[in-house]
């Protein structure tokens, strides 16, 4: 895996608007849930602005504050918002509703 640049999560961006399934960026999680191997979080690109860019993340208060100290001596933290949404299978079947967070990164 690769870091995530700017151009990238554009790039990532731009292929949701011409594609069903939303572009997705993996975080690693190293020695997460206290087992010492490294767990990798899905997550999905949502869209990108002029200064920053949001995510849906999965509900995990690990992935939430790793996400948090990546701004690190940043002035300007990332917004956390949890909300339900439905969720579908690429195939289109409907999967139910899940919470997940959105996450405005700057």
């Amino acid at each position: 895996m690769k870091p995530v640049d700017k151009a990238s999560i554009t790039a990532l961006a731009q292929r949701n608007t011409s594609e069903r399934a939303l572009a997705t960026v993996n975080f690693v999680l190293a020695g997460a849930s206290g087992s010492g191997n490294p767990t990798i979080a899905v997550c999905f690109v949502l869209y990108v602005r002029q200064g920053g860019f949001m995510l849906a993340i999965p509900n995990s208060t690990e992935l939430q504050e790793s996400i948090v100290k990546l701004g690190g001596e940043s002035s300007v933290e990332p917004m956390l918002f949890a909300v339900e949404v439905d969720i579908e299978t690429l195939r289109g079947d409907g999967a139910g509703q899940h919470e997940v967070v959105l996450v405005d990164l700057p």
